[in-house]
C-alpha cells in the first residue's frame, strides 16, 4: 500500500516478432485504458517490465492481466503469488486465457508429476489443446474492431449470461450484461477446480474464477465502455 492505496501490477503485452534481433525492437506495451480504470478505482497502476517476478511480490497487493496477443508464461507465477498470499487478480480476455491455461496445466501435471509446467503444457498444445480458434461462426459474433467511436464500440456488444453461483453475480447482481467482445479465441477446457461463472448464448465461456481465492477472468473488455464493477472489485480487496 502507497498512502493508503492498493499497487496494482499490470502485466505487459510484449512485442515478440523482432527478426533482426534488435534490442531495441523489443518492447512492452501497455493499453492507457486499464491504467486510467485502475486509478479512477482507486488503485496506483504499475507496469511491470522486468522478467523477474521477485522485484514485484513485495510491491503489488494485487495484479491485472490484460488484453493482448501472447500468453507470456514468465508471469504465471504472479499467479502463484496471488493465490498463496490471498491477493486479488484480474484477468482480462487474454488474462483469462492465460489463467485457464496455468490451471489447467497444473491439473495436467498431476497425471505426471515429474514433467515441468512448460513440458506439460507443450505436451497439450496440439493434443488436448487449453484453448481453440473460433469456427467462422462464432468469430464473427465475437471478433469486432473497434475505436473511441461509440456506434463501432455498440457493434462490438454482445450478452454475457452470469452463473447466479458466482462471484460474477456478487458483483454485478444480475444475471446478464452487455459487453464489448474482442476475440477469436476461446477457452477450450477447464478442470473441474475452476468455476465457469459466464457465458454467452453460443456457449463461448465469459467469465472464470478460482474458488476460495481472489482470481477473477473475463474474456470481454470492460476497460473498452468505462465500465468500473471489475477493476472497484480489485481494488477493493487488493486494499483488504
Amino acid at each position: 500500500m502507497i498512502k493508503n492505496k492498493p499497487v496494482i501490477g499490470i502485466i505487459p503485452t510484449f512485442n515478440i516478432n523482432n527478426p533482426d534481433n534488435d534490442p531495441y525492437l523489443d518492447r512492452a506495451y501497455f493499453v492507457n485504458l486499464y491504467e486510467k480504470m485502475i486509478a479512477e478505482a482507486g488503485g496506483i497502476p504499475v507496469g511491470l517490465l522486468d522478467l523477474d517476478i521477485n522485484l514485484y511480490k513485495d510491491l503489488c497487493d494485487g495484479y491485472l492481466w490484460p488484453g493482448g496477443g501472447y500468453v507470456n508464461r514468465y508471469f504465471f507465477g504472479l499467479i502463484e503469488d496471488a493465490l498463496n498470499n490471498h491477493k486479488p487478480m484480474l484477468g482480462i480476455c487474454l488474462g483469462m486465457q492465460a489463467l485457464s491455461i496455468y490451471f489447467n496445466v497444473l491439473e495436467d501435471q498431476k497425471l505426471d508429476p515429474s514433467k515441468s509446467l512448460e513440458d506439460t503444457y507443450q505436451a497439450n498444445k496440439e493434443t488436448n489443446p487449453y484453448l481453440i480458434k473460433m469456427d467462422e461462426e462464432k468469430v464473427s459474433h465475437h471478433d469486432h474492431y473497434v475505436t473511441y467511436d461509440e456506434e463501432s464500440q455498440n457493434r462490438a456488444l454482445h450478452n454475457v449470461l452470469i452463473n447466479k453461483d458466482s462471484l460474477m453475480y456478487d458483483i454485478y447482481e444480475k444475471d446478464a450484461i452487455q459487453e464489448p467482445s474482442m476475440h477469436t479465441i476461446c477457452v477450450n477446457r477447464l478442470p473441474d477446480s475452476i468455476l465457469v461463472s459466464a457465458k454467452t448464448s453460443d456457449e463461448v465461456i465469459e467469465a472464470i474464477e478460482i474458488p476460495d481465492s481472489n482470481i477473477l477472468g473475463v474474456q470481454y473488455h470492460p476497460e473498452l465502455i468505462g465500465d468500473p464493477k471489475l477493476f472497484e472489485w480489485l481494488i477493493n480487496k487488493a486494499s483488504k
